[in-house]
């Protein structure tokens, strides 16, 4: 899905050197082999960008993992030795280095006794739009209005609408947004289907291609602070649909065929997006890193590590299956979801165009998901009394 994209409040979590739950992770003896299967992009440059992005932080910023806690500089060392590994040795070789170079962590998942992960995909979709409005083109994404205001506490960010100097209200709901026109003013661009729209949040970038033929990028900026429901759990709750076949496609053909269901439906999530335009770029991550195709993952920051090199074993949907229809690929955490909750789900993102849609949208998967990091690093973490 992702993406809906907390920035504000993982940069502080980041800063603050923030603990990975010791329950999330633990070092496996349920070894892969390491090899990748079904992915073409490389990994080298995508590497790069993420050790980059943790080289801006102070290096002796620690994380908790397990039961050892790393410092920043640690981690920075096992991905460049990773990277050295990858760039000299044959994938036969490589697999090999690994075992005998690296602890293998693996994340719990949502079963106790298996650890699968549930794996779900998300896209770069590209809209027809335009920077006005016309009789096509007539729903609107809208910038950061001014009046949202974002406040941090111990629990996390809450966000809020300033009713007047003193007052402090919870932020309009998507319903609100699109029925009472609260937002006038403050429109970024428009496009011409709703459900368009409504992708474009969930998935939380994407592009518009205006009349003229030109691409415009718009990525996260905020949110307005209510918790993402999903639609397609409404339909399936409600009767309209069966939970197998529900994918963006399906919902998008139900609402097209039930067009005076379309607002009740819509308006079920009330969460609600903010965009900034960026000119032409690839998307960005939440953690303000560029997203690569089938190298990019959003998972529970809050939970796992972002800071690791992570390797996702699963299978393609049955749209995309080709031979062999396993997956398995490194992967970098360089995005999060107000979906992704918890140490067993992963969002893959696939890049843009027909391809990526097709296998995001449908991809409902169960697979393994595991980290790597040196052996010889790190400290033991000191028990709570």
């Amino acid at each position: 899905m992702p993406s809906v994209k907390p920035y504000i409040l993982l940069f502080a979590l980041i800063l603050s050197g923030c603990s990975t739950p010791k329950h999330s992770v633990f070092i496996s003896d349920n070894i892969p082999d390491f090899k990748e299967k079904g992915t073409s992009t490389s990994l080298n440059p995508a590497l790069t960008k993420h050790i980059k992005y943790l080289q801006n932080f102070p290096q002796e910023t620690t994380v908790e993992i397990g039961e050892k806690i790393y410092s920043y500089a640690e981690l920075v060392l096992s991905l460049k030795h990773f990277q050295t590994l990858q760039n000299n040795y044959t994938a036969e070789e490589l697999s090999i280095k690994i075992q005998e170079d690296f602890n293998v962590y693996q994340a719990r998942g949502n079963n106790a006794s298996s650890h699968n992960v549930f794996i779900t995909g998300y896209f770069e979709p590209i809209f027809k739009g335009s920077s006005s409005p016309s009789d096509i083109f007539r729903y609107p994404i809208y910038t950061t209005p001014p009046d949202l205001i974002t406040k941090k506490d111990s629990v996390g960010t809450k966000v809020f609408r300033q009713a007047d100097t003193s007052s402090l209200l919870p932020y309009y709901t998507r319903k609100e947004i699109e029925t009472q026109s609260v937002l006038q003013g403050y429109e970024a661009a428009y496009l011409k289907d709703p459900i368009d729209a409504f992708v474009l949040h969930v998935q939380g970038s994407g592009k518009l291609e205006y009349p003229d033929g030109s691409l415009h990028s718009f990525g996260y900026a905020a949110n307005n602070g209510h918790n993402y429901k999903s639609i397609g759990r409404f339909l399936v709750d409600e009767g309209k649909m069966n939970l197998q076949e529900t994918n963006m496609d399906s919902i998008r053909a139900y609402l097209n065929t039930h067009p005076k269901e379309q607002n009740s439906v819509l308006h079920h999530n009330p969460r609600y997006i903010f965009f900034t335009e960026k000119g032409n770029k690839a998307p960005v991550g939440s953690n303000g890193i560029e997203l690569t195709a089938e190298r990019s993952i959003a998972i529970d920051q809050e939970v796992l590590p972002w800071q690791t090199l992570y390797f996702l074993e699963s299978t393609l949907p049955t749209i995309a299956r080709q031979t062999p229809d396993n997956f398995s690929s490194f992967m970098l955490a360089q995005d999060s979801g107000a979906a992704i909750k918890g140490a067993g789900r992963v969002d893959v993102f696939w890049g843009n165009g027909e391809k990526a849609k097709d296998i995001a949208s449908h991809m409902k998967e169960r697979g393994r998901l595991y980290f790597l990091i040196k052996k010889g690093l790190g400290k033991p973490r000191i028990p709570t009394p």
